[in-house]
């Protein structure tokens, strides 16, 4: 290989060896750095404890894990991999074979009850409106909502875009069930994430108390905490690619309709 030289710009020797040399190289390096997206059928337990592991970490114990994991497997298959409507998506995010990241999308048939709202709060916060009343609002707190839940990234692959990617996916399949809006709510404490949900065009649009699976030290509790709920209007139906990457990172989307 005397006189020939690889650099990483191109390749100057440009003979058979070199760029089958170079083709693999390329190869590797693209597989190593591949990320796709796809819906989960089924949330099996490693999936399961993938998703623990993610969400609140390294530090539980074996016993709050394993509670962890039943309880995850049994609320996310009910919610997205097992409604016999077909309107709920569990999306898993994976580098390579290893997954590193979920959000889920459902559709919920009544929006006000979502936002655990009493009908002349839901009048006044989501429809901007303090007329009307009870019947006025029959119709409206009808309306399906899509809600946006359940999204984690390893704390290992954070900072990369794989959050707003999967929210993308997300609001891509809300679309595809002819919904023109998407809900989440997020802890009022946490202001990354509401930056975040604000750099994709969600808006508040009520307070309410909500409720998180918190892991300490003696047991595994549901508490109540303080949460914004968020809106975001979705454009019809005309994107042409899920796949918005980052420029450092090759995506493939799959089986998401």
């Amino acid at each position: 290989m005397r006189g020939r030289v690889f650099c990483i710009a191109g390749v100057q020797d440009r003979s058979p060896s070199t760029m089958r040399s170079w083709l693999c190289l390329s190869l590797v390096s693209a597989a190593q750095a591949l990320v796709s997206v796809s819906r989960v059928p089924y949330l099996n337990e490693p999936l399961a404890r993938s998703f623990v592991r993610s969400f609140w970490g390294d530090d539980l114990t074996s016993n709050q894990e394993d509670r962890l994991v039943r309880d995850v497997s049994s609320d996310l298959n009910r919610r997205y991999c097992d409604r016999a409507d077909g309107r709920g998506a569990l999306l898993l995010l994976s580098k390579g074979a290893k997954p590193i990241g979920f959000a889920g999308v459902e559709v919920m048939p009544h929006l006000r009850k979502y936002l655990s709202l009493s009908p002349g709060e839901f009048n006044r916060q989501v429809l901007g409106s303090s007329e009307g009343g009870d019947i006025a609002l029959a119709s409206e707190e009808r309306v399906p909502a899509a809600v946006l839940a359940n999204l984690v990234v390893d704390p290992r692959e954070r900072r990369k875009g794989h959050a707003n990617h999967l929210m993308r996916c997300g609001e891509q399949q809300a679309r595809k069930w002819g919904l023109d809006a998407m809900y989440l709510s997020v802890q009022t404490e946490n202001s990354r994430a509401q930056k975040l949900y604000q750099s994709r065009g969600y808006r508040e649009v009520c307070k309410r108390t909500g409720s998180s699976i918190n892991a300490d030290a003696f047991q595994v509790r549901a508490v109540r905490v303080p949460e914004i709920c968020m809106q975001k209007k979705l454009a019809p139906a005309a994107v042409t690619s899920l796949a918005e990457a980052p420029p450092t990172l090759v995506y493939t989307v799959r089986n998401l309709l």
